[in-house]
């Protein structure tokens, strides 16, 4: 492996919660190269709350990146980025940040969700976990 790229779709809000904050936190302690071995850090390209388009272009143009990198290994922090991770065969770790499955988080904190969402959410949890 030529670099490491550690990654979250989510904004780079600086020492916040969350995976974007354990990123930005990873940056800052981390640096540009542990054991010689050059480090890399991405974060969402645009801020997805801006527009409803901008939500697909997010994982698109993270797919896009990921696809057209060679020679490296993906830490990630959030299910979504492992989930297209797994779906290009690249080899990545998971840290998982939630306390328990995404769904489940959810509900307890009173958030509705369509059938249609819970089991697309199921599906690409299950997919993140098991191709990290």
């Amino acid at each position: 492996m030529k670099k490491i790229i550690f990654c979250t779709l989510r904004d780079n809000k600086g020492a916040t919660g969350g995976p974007g904050g354990v990123l930005f936190l990873q940056k800052t302690v981390l640096g540009e190269r542990i054991s010689g071995i050059d480090c890399h850090y991405w974060f969402n390209t645009f801020d997805e709350r801006k527009s409803k388009l901008l939500k697909l272009v997010n994982p698109v143009a993270f797919m896009l990146k990921a696809c057209l990198t060679r020679n490296c290994y993906f830490i990630t922090h959030d299910i979504e980025s492992g989930y297209i991770l797994s779906l290009l065969g690249k080899k990545y770790s998971l840290i998982y940040h939630n306390q328990g499955p995404t769904i489940e988080e959810l509900t307890n904190l009173g958030v509705k969700q369509s059938r249609f969402r819970i089991n697309r959410t199921r599906k690409h949890e299950r997919k993140a976990f098991i191709g990290a």
